[in-house]
């Protein structure tokens, strides 16, 4: 199965998380207030024991908002990397680009700033892929669309999820389907 890991945005997404990446099968674990540094510390506890052949990873956007540093954040991915790929060698991780958002629009230069550290991390490894979710978040004129966010302007409506949907199924859709069989068409529930 692949593990789709990070804070409340994952979490919010698990009503309809199966239905959007199908036939892939899902196993949800977002949990609300996450940071890099929590995927780290429980990767064994909620990743390892699945012996998941991918990970999707979301997170990044509450380590800026309590002031961790680009750099810092990019030390604990790598971290998160090794770990994963010493019990798991052959798993892959695709992460999620850290969105925008208007509560958080004033953090764009350092979400930028991160999204482009991973991004190198990821063009350097087969086994990693960077997943642009965040472009598509924005409006013509580069500022984060308000009509994709629930009314505390932080989490996704169905509308933001879509996007997130048709950004990341295509994706896993020609990696990850060749390994589905037919006895795991079904998602986890």
């Amino acid at each position: 199965a692949v593990v789709v890991l990070g804070s409340s945005s994952i979490r919010g997404w698990r009503k309809m998380i199966h239905e959007d990446l199908a036939p892939i099968t899902i196993i949800p674990r977002g949990f609300g207030g996450s940071t890099m540094n929590d995927a780290f510390h429980s990767v064994n506890r909620i990743v390892i024991p699945y012996e998941p052949r991918a990970i999707v990873v979301y997170e990044g956007d509450n380590d800026l908002a309590r002031g961790y540093s680009s750099k810092q954040i990019r030390a604990t991915f790598l971290n998160f990397i090794d770990r994963v790929h010493r019990q798991l060698p052959e798993s892959r991780i695709y992460f999620l680009s850290i969105k925008p958002s208007p509560k958080r629009w004033k953090l764009w230069p350092q979400i930028q700033e991160t999204n482009g550290l991973i991004a190198e991390i990821c063009q350097k490894h087969p086994q990693l892929t960077y997943v642009d979710i965040a472009t598509p978040m924005l409006d013509a004129g580069g500022v984060v669309r308000k009509d994709i966010f629930t009314n505390d302007h932080l989490h996704l409506n169905r509308e933001g999820y879509v996007i997130w949907r048709d950004v990341l199924k295509p994706i896993l859709m020609d990696r990850e389907l060749t390994f589905e069989s037919k006895a795991d068409s079904q998602s986890m529930k």
